[in-house]
């Protein structure tokens, strides 16, 4: 029965550490910490999530949990049935806010939380497991700051006859109550804003009774094969869903529909420690013949530790038999965010491998440090009071490298930014750390930095490596050879691209003369399509976000789905642990360490955000939001203050989510000056809301030079809306967030400079787009031919087409403000890549390009297996490669 550590994700600027316990017998899986992109990093890491049972969170923080609905969504679509997940105080508040999107009534989730309490007359309680299988024992333990706060003292101090607890349901006879009493009760005259009446029990028990009504009810039994519809703001496949079962009731609306009450929290992290279990000694064969046992199945008896008796009535047992065991390893995850929550980790009993068992080696310890704990004496020498013998694994922003973690998208970058490098950027990057690790003197001999794909096999115990199942990074061969070579020596299509850049030349002269030399409206804004895949992230696409950055007067965010912060960071570069310069690149351009050399000045991401005044979120569904809690904690963060505040204009639903995460983590929505919440529906024409926009629609367009800006209601199967911006420079541009096409759409957006349009569905796909309230390539293109647009940019592909979408229509003709044909011109379309930087003057290339960029992604190039037949069973075993489970991808679109 072994046991192995997986590094899935390491610290850099788009991943936070995402940890993995892998069991053989029986076969499971336990993650640690579930930040943004961990659904990604397992899919190109090959990582299935299939087989987890449960998820431990350190923090109740953006960079631990921002990919927990993502996971949480995939885990019930591949099919698990039950999960467990643990975090510190504060875990039910976090899962209720994301009722909205995160609903899935198949999967079981069973919560508990982490509580930090301190014993009476300095008793000192054994340690009791939160989680227990056949091969190990998982122990939580909560730690505070020092000092504690007002709040935070009188919380620790409410309680104070136990070190810690476990609540809800635990093994433990210390556990608190069950969420089921919670989901019995009755909340039917209870107000929710604030619930200035309530106790704190009441709230705790209205936001386990949402949880309950998320997932599975425990009483409910469902049918085989059959399939719960969701709540009508959660997406699911129209085709292949049954109707409603008769035993299921809707979710109380009156809970649902309104705001969690109000909550305040420790500021405590969670450290885990891991133990597992003796390994069984080697089987003696010579020993066992010399004990007169026959080989054959009395052989198997005594391995499998039973007892048996021989020909001649002699009693043999198991240990006469086996050499002596080894004993039981252990592993720690500790999160220590800055250094004021030392004191109470190095005092800790917890920590001890005593506290387990006289015999329990201490074989690995991850450290998710902040920038001022790994030098701090105390800190070190707790690492090493644990031997020299123990393998501690750090992970914190000074000390780790900002290794591109997607190498299969990076690499098609670095493949494209030859073709065109001002639209097609080296992904910024960096394999030098801003402090060496070995420069920190004092700390324990093996000592390393965290990184991906770290293997450490637990039991039996061995060194970290590399796992060899995994594939190989095809990014930094691929740099290093195009700096070490020339274009056409490295890149089987240089002369495509070559052909390709000169038809653009020659386009370009022919455009100047038809202009007569005038820049058109609106020319040098850039569109940056962070994120041009639907559902779920790809390989090679995210999913959606578009960043419209206006000169001279800001930025807009349209949507950003999990991950847009991580792609922001690797465009525009560096954040803090990006050791990049933010210049555009090509691949001969770049330094060793991943910086470049000369080249056009770029803003950095820090400018970007800072400079960011509008955001506005199309829908509910989480690949359109899930990323902008990451950003504002970012933008929050900035020092000093950004000047202006962000307008974000998004569905109530979006924005009760927001105020409700705020709880959690200042994210800023409180501070009128940092961040101003505007419902969609006030700038929509059709409702009579929008009357009221006044001052906000008003702040909204002088902050932007903004004409006018309006939100369209489009059709999509939750409300949903477009947007259209008209800007006094005489330039246009409209959002058509998800739709099927949509005439109230075409009407506002009249003339528009550019359309960014949905084009989830293939022209083949009619019935499904209709089926799923999406449109097809065609469709899209139809909408902006009808709309009089002059620049089409489709996105949002369904990830049935991972790497290059076929358009098969025709494109359509560019018509001026009157609505007549521009002679011997046609309206450009381009294709969306993740991280291409178009100016809207020239959006036009990449029709141009197509054909080169067909040849770099064709359809038919690999017979892969989808992304989510990887999530559902890719290869994620320790030892050997497994085919797994193939599942089916029940998620949008």
């Amino acid at each position: 029965m072994g046991w192995s550590l997986r590094v899935i994700a390491a610290l850099t600027a788009d991943t936070e550490p995402c940890l993995a316990i892998i069991c053989d017998q029986p076969y499971r899986k336990y993650i640690f910490n579930v930040g943004e992109g961990t659904t990604r990093s397992c899919i190109q890491r090959k990582f299935a999530l299939s087989k987890t049972s449960a998820i431990f969170l350190t923090r109740l923080n953006t960079l631990q949990l921002g990919g927990f609905p993502g996971v949480i969504m995939n885990l019930a679509d591949i099919g698990t049935q039950d999960l467990q997940v643990f975090g510190p105080q504060g875990l039910a508040h976090y899962v209720a806010s994301i009722r909205k999107y995160c609903r899935r009534t198949l999967l079981g989730v069973d919560l508990k939380e982490c509580i930090p309490q301190t014993p009476s007359s300095g008793e000192e309680l054994a340690p009791i497991p939160v989680l227990t299988d056949e091969n190990l024992s998982i122990y939580a333990v909560p730690i505070l700051p020092q000092p504690l706060t007002f709040r935070e003292r009188s919380s620790s101090d409410s309680s104070r006859k136990r070190r810690r607890s476990v609540t809800p349901d635990s093994p433990s006879k210390r556990m608190a109550e069950k969420a089921d009493r919670a989901s019995r009760h009755s909340s039917q005259s209870r107000t929710m804003e604030g619930v200035p009446s309530s106790t704190q029990e009441e709230a705790d028990r209205i936001r386990r009774k949402i949880v309950s009504e998320m997932f599975r009810p425990q009483d409910i039994q469902y049918p085989s094969g059959s399939r719960v519809n969701q709540y009508n703001d959660v997406d699911v496949d129209v085709a292949d869903t049954p109707p409603v079962l008769p035993s299921i009731t809707a979710p109380s609306q009156s809970l649902w529909g309104s705001r969690l009450p109000t909550a305040t929290y420790p500021s405590h992290v969670v450290a885990y420690v891991a133990v597992g279990t003796p390994t069984r000694g080697k089987f003696d064969v010579k020993k066992t013949k010399e004990l007169g046992v026959p080989n054959g199945p009395l052989w198997g008896k005594l391995g499998r530790g039973e007892s048996v008796v021989t020909p001649d009535g002699k009693t043999v047992t198991p240990e006469m038999c086996l050499g002596p065991s080894k004993p039981p390893t252990a592993f720690i995850y500790v999160h220590c965010p800055d250094a004021s929550y030392i004191d109470n980790i190095v005092i800790s009993p917890d920590f001890r491998p005593t506290r387990y068992g006289t015999d329990v080696v201490m074989h690995a310890i991850v450290h998710r440090v902040g920038d001022d704990v790994l030098g701090d004496p105390r800190y070190k020498q707790w690492m090493g009071s644990f031997g020299p013998q123990v393998h501690h694994l750090v992970s914190g922003e000074r000390y780790s490298p900002n290794q591109v973690s997607y190498t299969s998208s990076a690499t098609a970058q670095l493949q494209l930014s030859e073709l065109d490098s001002e639209i097609f950027r080296v992904p910024h990057h960096s394999l030098v750390p801003l402090d060496d690790i070995e420069s920190v003197s004092g700390l324990p001999p093996q000592t390393t930095v965290l990184r991906h794909d770290v293997e450490i096999k637990m039991s039996p115990p061995s060194a970290p490596q590399p796992p060899s199942h995994v594939g190989e990074d095809t990014f930094q061969p691929a740099l290093l050879l195009a700096k070490e070579s020339s274009t056409d020596e490295t890149n089987p299509f240089a002369d495509d691209y070559a052909r390709a850049r000169a038809i653009v030349k020659d386009a370009q002269r022919l455009r100047d003369v038809e202009d007569g030399g005038v820049a058109m409206a609106g020319h040098d804004v850039v569109i940056t399509t962070l994120g041009t895949g639907s559902a779920m992230p790809s390989k090679y696409r995210n999913v959606s976000g578009n960043m419209i950055q206006i000169p001279k007067w800001g930025n807009i965010l349209l949507d950003c789905g999990e991950g847009t912060w991580g792609q922001m960071a690797r465009q525009f570069g560096p954040d803090k642990i990006a050791g990049s310069t933010s210049l555009v690149t090509t691949p001969q351009d770049l330094g060793a360490g991943g910086s470049t050399k000369q080249q056009r000045e770029m803003p950095d991401v820090e400018d970007v955000i800072r400079n960011l005044k509008l955001i506005f979120i199309s829908h509910i569904h989480g690949d359109h939001h899930m990323g902008l809690i990451k950003i504002l904690a970012h933008r929050r963060a900035l020092k000093p203050p950004p000047a202006e505040p962000v307008y974000i204009v998004a569905p109530g639903s979006a924005i009760i989510y927001l105020q409700e995460y705020n709880d959690l983590e200042d994210i800023g929505v409180k501070d009128y000056s940092s961040v101003r919440l505007i419902n969609a529906r006030r700038f929509c024409a059709e409702d009579s809301e929008s009357e009221n926009a006044g001052v906000d629609e008003a702040s909204v367009e002088s902050t932007l030079g903004l004409e006018s800006i309006a939100t369209v209601r489009v059709l999509h199967r939750v409300q949903c809306f477009g947007i259209v911006l008209r800007h006094m420079d005489g330039w246009s541009l409209v959002y058509s967030g998800d739709t099927m096409p949509c005439d109230a759409l075409v009407e506002a957006g009249q003339g528009a400079t550019v359309l960014i349009h949905e084009a989830t569905m293939a022209d083949d796909e009619v019935e499904m787009a209709a089926a799923k309230a999406h449109s097809t390539f065609g469709q899209a293109i139809d909408v902006g031919r009808r709309m009089h647009a002059k620049n089409i940019l489709l996105t949002h592909f369904s990830q049935r087409y991972p790497k290059f979408p076929e358009l098969k229509t025709s494109p359509s003709t560019v018509v001026d403000e009157a609505g007549d044909v521009i002679a011997g011109r046609e309206a450009p379309i381009a294709v969306a890549f993740d991280c291409a930087s178009l100016r809207i003057g020239s959006l036009w290339k990449m029709e141009h390009y197509m054909n080169a960029l067909a040849k770099t992604f064709p359809q038919d190039e690999e017979a892969a297996p989808s992304e989510a037949d990887l999530i559902a069973g890719g290869n994620s075993r320790p030892a050997s490669p497994s085919k797994g489970k193939k599942g089916k991808n029940r998620g949008k679109p």
